[in-house]
């Protein structure tokens, strides 16, 4: 929401699912674990 504010339609989905995806790649193969929730129609939480 910081960078893109809240239901922007000028940001595809896919480009934040891609950078989310590759995010949460890293921090599984370094923590062990996923530690990004999804929140349907909201975004994404950080839940350690």
């Amino acid at each position: 929401n910081a960078i893109y504010g809240i239901y922007s339609n000028d940001v595809e989905e896919s480009v934040i699912e891609g950078h989310v995806s590759k995010l949460r790649k890293k921090l599984r193969a370094s923590l062990g674990h996923d530690p990004i929730e999804a929140k349907r129609y909201m975004g994404y939480t950080f839940v350690g």
